[in-house]
């Protein structure tokens, strides 16, 4: 009995001595980060481009608040973790798509000022455009799709300008050639009359003798 008691007894003592489980600490770096990225997405309006992706997103970001709110830190972890995978893969694809469709417009843009030839009517217009759609070319070769986006979206107005610049010049220089055809031809037209007129005088001062 005694040694029944003694083996209770040492039970009781180490059940005492061990330590109480970590309490596990709320997940705030993963939960901000995750915000960060739901709100770029939603600023930006890239959900359009990936909307399975993010409606993913968006039912692990809710869950992962419904267990943070309940103190249910571990699984409040685990859901902002598979949201921001997804909201990485949204805003990556969403970047994606704007960098190629404000691509397509530079291209039209540099198109346009190309058939005016505005390298040559405007060429340092057309230089400083050529310049920074080189920067997004570049930007977009090394993988950083926001930036490559807002430099093909300036490159598109850069030259655009270039074109309005260049159809300008060439709308004085039309209307130049214009105004020197017409002046030839009034002074042609008073050539064949004063010709006319001489010639008519000859006639007369022939008759007269």
């Amino acid at each position: 009995m005694k040694r029944i008691l003694v083996g209770i007894a040492a039970v009781i003592l180490i059940g005492a001595c061990s330590s109480a489980p970590e309490p596990v600490e709320p997940p705030d770096e993963v939960y901000e980060e995750a915000t960060m990225l739901r709100s770029r997405i939603l600023d930006l309006d890239l959900a359009q481009y990936a909307q399975s992706e993010f409606d993913s997103g968006e039912t692990a970001f809710t869950a992962g608040e419904t267990h943070y709110n309940a103190e249910e830190y571990t699984d409040a972890e685990i859901q902002f973790n598979a949201a921001v995978r997804s909201y990485d893969e949204v805003i990556q694809t969403g970047l994606r798509a704007v960098r190629t469709a404000r691509k397509g417009k530079a291209d039209e843009a540099k198109t346009r000022a190309d058939d005016i030839k505005a390298d040559v009517a405007v060429a340092d217009d057309y230089a400083a455009a050529l310049e920074v759609y080189e920067e997004a070319e570049a930007a977009a070769n090394s993988g950083d799709e926001e930036l490559a986006a807002e430099l093909f979206e300036d490159a598109e107005s850069l030259f655009e300008e270039a074109y309005a610049a260049a159809a300008e010049k060439k709308q004085k220089a039309e209307a130049a050639l214009g105004n020197l055809e017409s002046s030839l031809g009034e002074l042609e037209s008073k050539r064949i009359e004063l010709e006319d007129g001489a010639r008519d005088d000859l006639d007369s001062a022939g008759e007269d003798e």
